[in-house]
């Protein structure tokens, strides 16, 4: 169940298309863009919004949905009709030279779930023991992944907030330029960046990354319930025919989704 590694262009588009459109409609209204970058405010919203998403979930949580990125912008997800072909390339193999002929195919596996539940139908066990050992693994990959989405969730709705927060701070700071009209004006300015800052983070990347992602982890789950289901059959003797008939009804899912 090997990935290829291949940029995602259309997220990479997206993103940075909806940064050239905010710097374009500031340009074209005069704004001098320089004023956009405020490391002060920047550094309220995303430090912020990273505070508050590390009291709700743990670091290992943190580190999981930053290791997911690479699903979004740099490798596409597992889906059921690429592993479909797979498990019954594996069917024939079992059918024509035995079960143990697969352990082969065991040490190519880069997805530890795959490997576990191929390893499983090569070691002799039952059909019945295979789904109950690997069901549990399903579910559990299953919470972890969500709630690796999760982060990403609630980065978007806690940068809005920090971004009010960091244009309230700005605001206080702007008062002290109240007896100079020329320095008030760009102190409020400066200000509202926050605001930008918190929408864009959220609506821009946030938001969209976690609606990917579920996307992907959905297809990645379908992937491995046909593998976990392919297994199955091989050890309960299927025919490949009957194993495809089987199993093609997780792409026609994936196809509706």
């Amino acid at each position: 169940m090997a990935r290829a590694a291949r940029l995602q262009w259309g997220a990479w588009l997206g993103l940075a298309g909806g940064l050239a459109l905010i710097c374009g409609a500031g340009a074209a209204d005069g704004l001098a863009l320089e004023r956009l970058w405020q490391p002060a405010a920047l550094a309220v919203v995303v430090g912020g919004a990273l505070a508050a998403v590390l009291v709700e979930t743990p670091v290992s949580g943190l580190r999981l949905a930053a290791a997911l990125l690479r699903w979004v912008f740099a490798t596409p997800a597992l889906t059921p009709r690429a592993q479909l072909d797979i498990v019954l390339r594996w069917s024939w193999v079992a059918r024509r030279e035995g079960i143990l002929a697969l352990d082969a195919e065991t040490a190519r596996q880069r997805d530890p779930f795959v490997a576990k539940a191929l390893q499983l139908l090569v070691d002799g066990r039952s059909a019945e023991a295979i789904r109950r050992s690997m069901e549990v693994e399903l579910e559990a990959e299953a919470r972890r992944l969500q709630r690796a989405v999760g982060v990403y969730e609630s980065l978007g709705g806690y940068a809005p907030i920090f971004g009010m927060l960091g244009a309230v701070l700005g605001l206080i700071r702007a008062t002290s330029a109240l007896a100079d009209p020329a320095r008030l004006g760009p102190a409020i300015a400066a200000a509202f960046v926050a605001t930008v800052y918190g929408l864009a983070l959220a609506n821009l990347f946030c938001l969209p990354v976690a609606e990917r992602l579920r996307g992907i982890v959905q297809d990645t789950l379908q992937a491995r319930r046909l593998v976990l289901e392919g297994v199955v059959a091989i050890a309960e003797g299927d025919n490949p025919h009957r194993i495809r008939e089987r199993l093609t009804g997780y792409c026609r899912a994936q196809a509706a989704a």
